[in-house]
């Protein structure tokens, strides 16, 4: 049996801030002032491909976007709206009006078959609109003098952006990124936040003693605090792109429209065959969705399993079994959960200033949620229902079912044919027990298809064993519905941050921020798996570790500590004068350089031996264990190490960027980025043609995101789940005002 985590703060932010390079040196754009109102107005096309680096360039986005933002300065004056003596309001001198609005369309989400064939209608919908909506709507008051100080306030959706970190989030934690669209890479951290609903006070209290002035007080509430997952696409895993049932062939292999009624029949042959919207047998290229953070693929070491043994090889028939995630609604369930539930309130505050040395600081607390868990209890497991087939359920050693397979099967998937809400029945009420579905693999990799005699290009023998240089053989006839349970958690995250700028000496501004957050999921190694596989059941030691799965849940919690010490540093090259083919704009404008030592250490002295993103125990199988057992049967076998992280994790980011090349007309932004322990990389370059042909609204850009290391690597940031997915684009910015 396997556990999964598919929310975890401490990943997400830090693989999605680390490549969301493009933060630096955005350029002032131009506006339109009308009267009191500044508006400002653009349209902007991307196209973007993705690469193995290999034999294959991937079309995956044609974004159009539609971007306006309106500021109305003096909204309120004088304590009145829009200067009306019937509209005032008490206590408020002044007020600014903000307001940014974005509409996005894809439409390759339209023109391309297999994207049509992958996903049901309305998953693409929402692929192909992925926002309509105000970003940001938001109101600056100004209350003027309060007692010893000046007080102004931020209410609406709106982003709270705190910390000196660059590419990387310790303490900027408040508002989720918008991970359902891009890599991250080529996006501004502004147009990459997600805002969020919320009151932010500013209270200047000036000099505190003779040790510090220019002091703030910044406190903030949110009810609707939204976690990492929130926007988060994970391949079959119930964020975005859920597993879901299309149908079941008939005799003739014609698609029979998927409800529990129609696909409980068995075939001629006694077979059940489930197609799928998008089956895991074609593939990771082929069934992945282009911006999914986690993988869908037999291979363990590569993505989220879709498969609940610890067998060593999916190449060998009858050796796995499937598995579909459940997940239940419910306050406090899924990512997205409203306002003012215990589960989306957050708040917290800062105190920042400058200190008689010369150091700016700020010292940060906040309150959040930690975002929900959606692990596998293995006590569930163990408790499981056998519904289905009689005479299979037999041969199988599973005794005789307690009901039948139609039964099973609305147990399995809602009447939709989604993992999402199925029916609860008195068995589950108060503790969902895990349903073992025999009668049928619902992944579909039975299906007629993937055999050679019915299917030239199919890919098994008569036998559902893979033929030479093909893989992942058919697979028992036996699903296992696992209900996932979310558990919300908080966390405090206690933070310092201080800048010092050494203008004598160095002329570069020096950065560090420390941040320790008070519980964070870790997650234990459970029976059955990774070292522990061998481990024979009956026996004490078994016994224990069970007992110890069962205990904690799958996981458990640990305080987490992130440090970042950073430079920046603003200054010509003249070097580049003597690379004869370079302009002279190279050496003679100024270069902004960055970079930063990134840490993070699990407070509790525990190594997680399961990997946040990747589930994977291993199979406990050495690489001699494997050549051996492949020279008994013939077979592939395959030696999987355990997923482990580190207790200690180190990253390195170097940026390199230039704002005015070629008469300002060209700007660069570069970096580097390495974590050491994966040996995974990050090379990212991007070029903006400002001011092309003499037409000041026109914009062109290109980049290029390239991931130089193995999706086998597992590291904490995460780029690996990038590393066959190279990424280069092209973009088109129309300035309408």
């Amino acid at each position: 049996m396997r556990a999964r985590l598919t929310g975890s703060r401490l990943l997400y932010g830090v693989l999605l801030a680390i490549i969301t390079i493009a933060e630096w040196n955005t350029t002032a754009l131009a506006s339109t002032r009308i009267g009191n109102a500044e508006m400002q107005m653009w349209y902007r096309t991307r196209h973007t491909f993705h690469t193995n680096g290999r034999d294959s360039v991937n079309w995956v986005q044609w974004r159009n976007e539609a971007f306006f933002w309106f500021t109305y300065d003096d909204f309120v004056k004088n304590g009145k709206i829009l200067n009306q003596d019937n509209l005032a309001i008490p206590f408020v001198q002044g007020a600014t009006l903000n307001a940014r609005y974005r509409f996005r369309a894809d439409p390759v989400w339209s023109i391309r078959e297999s994207y049509r064939n992958q996903y049901d209608p309305h998953e693409r919908k929402s692929y192909l609109f992925p926002e309509n909506g105000f970003r940001d709507v938001f109101l600056d008051l100004d209350f003027g003098q309060v007692g010893s100080g000046k007080l102004t306030a931020r209410v609406g959706k709106q982003q709270i952006v705190w910390g000196e970190s660059d590419l990387y989030r310790s303490i900027d934690v408040i508002n989720p990124l918008r991970i359902d669209q891009n890599q991250g890479a080529g996006e501004k951290f502004d147009e990459f936040r997600s805002p969020i609903w919320a009151l932010k006070l500013n209270y200047s209290i000036g000099n505190v003693g003779s040790m510090f002035s220019n002091v703030f007080i910044e406190p903030f509430f949110t009810p609707g605090f939204r976690g990492p997952n929130s926007d988060l696409i994970v391949d079959g895993g119930g964020f975005r792109a859920p597993f879901h049932m299309k149908g079941c062939l008939n005799d003739q292999n014609e698609l029979v429209e998927y409800s529990a009624s129609n696909c409980s029949f068995r075939r001629s042959d006694g077979s059940r065959v489930f197609v799928p919207w998008n089956p895991t047998w074609r593939g990771r290229a082929q069934s992945r969705h282009p911006w999914s953070f986690i993988n869908r693929e037999a291979n363990p070491r590569a993505g989220t399993p879709d498969y609940y043994t610890s067998s060593d090889s999916p190449d060998i028939a009858g050796s796995r079994r499937s598995y579909i995630p459940q997940i239940y609604r419910g306050q406090c369930t899924l990512s997205l959960n409203g306002m003012w539930n215990p589960c989306t309130m957050a708040g917290g505050g800062r105190i920042f200033g400058t200190s008689v040395s010369g150091f700016d600081f700020s010292l940060n607390y906040a309150n959040i949620p930690i975002g929900t868990s959606a692990s596998f209890d293995n006590s569930d497991n163990a408790g499981a229902q056998v519904y289905g087939d009689t005479d299979i359920s037999q041969r199988l050693g599973l005794g005789t079912p307690v009901g039948s397979f139609e039964e099973g099967l609305r147990r399995c998937l809602n009447e939709k044919g989604q993992m999402d809400g199925p029916k609860i029945d008195r068995s589950q009420r108060g503790n969902r027990k895990t349903t073992i579905l025999v009668g049928a693999d619902l992944n579909g990799y039975n299906n007629p298809g993937r055999f050679r005699r019915n299917n030239k290009n199919g890919v098994l023998d008569d036998n559902g064993e893979p033929l030479p240089g093909k893989h992942n053989a058919v697979r028992d006839p036996i699903t296992g519905c696992f209900a996932a349970h979310h558990n919300w958690a908080r966390t405090n995250v206690i933070g310092f941050t201080s800048t010092y700028n050494d203008f004598e000496y160095t002329g570069a501004v020096f950065r560090i921020e420390q941040s320790f957050s008070t519980k964070e999921h870790i997650r234990k190694l459970s029976a059955g798996s990774g070292r522990n596989a061998k481990l024979l059941p009956g026996s004490e030691a078994y016994r224990k570790n069970l007992a110890f799965s069962n205990n904690k849940n799958w996981h458990s919690y640990s305080p987490v500590w992130r440090s970042m010490v950073g430079f920046d540093l603003l200054r010509t090259y003249k070097f580049f004068s003597y690379i004869p083919f370079l302009h002279h704009s190279f050496s003679d404008q100024a270069w902004f350089l960055s970079g930063q030592w990134l840490m993070k250490n699990q407070w509790s002295n525990v190594a997680n031996p399961l990997c946040y993103i990747v589930d994977n125990g291993g199979n406990g199988i050495t690489k001699e264990e494997e050549r051996a057992l492949e020279r008994k049967d013939g077979k592939r076998h395959y030696s999987n190490s355990q997923c482990r992280v580190h207790r200690w994790e180190h990253l390195f980011t170097l940026g390199f960027a230039n704002q005015g090349l070629f008469a300002s007309r060209v700007e660069t932004r570069n970096a580097v980025v390495f974590e050491p322990r994966a040996k995974d990389w990050l090379l990212f370059s991007q070029w903006w043609w400002r001011n092309v042909l003499g037409m000041e609204q026109v914009e062109l850009s290109a980049g290029v995101s390239w991931y130089p290391s193995s999706s086998m690597s597992q590291g904490w940031s995460g780029l690996y789940a990038f590393a066959d997915r190279d990424q280069f684009w092209f973009e088109f910015t129309y300035y309408l005002l």
